[in-house]
């Protein structure tokens, strides 16, 4: 038969062999990505749409050097953008920063809270402990008004005509920085190998305990090099005196004094009795031991020994090896 036969509402079609073809199906249609499909007709209807899930903020676990220092200022000779950055970043619960008092001065604090919505962070400004929290906070600043620290901010050194800046340790770095303090602060032109042997023998803890060990006559010593210091400072006097002390450059003596050190480092980098015996083999730090009836040949003597291990033990100084030196023409690490 090849009339059409209607049937409930279904349209049957017959095949030339005469059986009857299936009822024919509406075809299904696709959802779209964030719908869902009605059950009854196919249709689609919205779906109301998920928000945004916080930011999943990970416990700060490797910034712990200045966990100590929260709330005290920073060293004087950070800067910012070369120590620590101003530039709005993501900060983690516990990582160490810097933010800025309302006397205009940087002090380290440590972040305690992150609000998501607003993207603030509170700090605290003091250490606290389990059953006294920290007390002194600040509360909704933004990340604009915090500062990340550095990766290893010790190591840095501004100071013009350098040489060998990155070939130091974190603790040998501080004592460049001091050194070129101590230059300023005298209105040096440039910065000398004395001025590194005056911070070693006054404020330098390695050279400290190695001077009470040794028996080293420090005050004698001291005394010499301040004189050659202020020498040198009263020949300056007439030169123009310098805004901040890193404009104060290094001298070509203090670089041939870190190059010979850093070809004693074999490969290292220069540590603190490298960088103190060739800071010593300098001809006026030399002349200022022979006050005290030493050279830099027994100065070298001495410091191998000190940190040579001893039999069962470890070295006086912890360790390090010390190459041999010949003669050449802030706050403590």
């Amino acid at each position: 038969m090849a009339s059409s036969i209607t049937s409930m509402n279904q349209t049957y079609r017959p095949y030339p062999s005469g059986q009857p073809q299936a009822a024919s199906v509406p075809a299904r249609k696709l959802v779209p990505e964030g719908l869902q499909a009605d059950r009854r007709d196919g249709t689609a209807s919205p779906v109301p749409a998920t928000p945004p899930a916080a930011p999943v903020v990970k416990r700060y676990t490797s910034n712990k050097l200045f966990e100590k220092h929260v709330g005290q200022v920073i060293p004087a000779n950070w800067r910012p953008n070369v120590h620590f950055s101003m530039e709005a970043h993501a900060f983690a619960i516990g990582e160490i920063v810097v933010v800025k008092r309302s006397n205009g001065s940087f002090c380290f604090a440590k972040i305690e809270k992150f609000a998501p919505k607003s993207g603030s962070y509170d700090v605290s400004l003091d250490t606290g402990d389990a059953k006294n929290p920290a007390s002194s906070m600040k509360t909704g600043l933004p990340p604009k008004l915090i500062g990340k620290i550095a990766q290893d901010p010790n190591r840095i050194v501004i100071m013009p005509c350098l040489d060998c800046k990155e070939n130091l340790t974190e603790q040998a770095a501080v004592v460049l920085n001091n050194g070129q303090a101590i230059a300023f602060r005298l209105r040096a032109r440039e910065v000398l190998p004395l001025h590194l042997a005056l911070h070693f023998l006054e404020r330098n803890k390695w050279c400290l305990n190695f001077c009470h060990r040794t028996g080293l006559e420090t005050p004698m010593l001291v005394q010499a090099l301040n004189t050659l210091a202020n020498q040198y400072a009263a020949a300056s006097q007439s030169a123009t005196a310098f805004a901040t002390s890193e404009q104060v450059a290094a001298s070509q003596r203090l670089n041939l004094a870190l190059n010979r050190a850093k070809e004693n480092s074999a490969g290292t980098l220069i540590d603190l009795p490298q960088l103190f015996l060739a800071v010593c083999a300098d001809s006026d730090v030399a002349s200022a031991l022979e006050t005290i009836g030493s050279s830099p040949a027994t100065l070298r003597e001495m410091v191998t020994r000190f940190e040579a291990p001893a039999a069962g033990g470890t070295a006086g100084g912890g360790g390090v090896g010390v190459g041999g030196v010949g003669a050449a023409g802030a706050a403590p690490p």
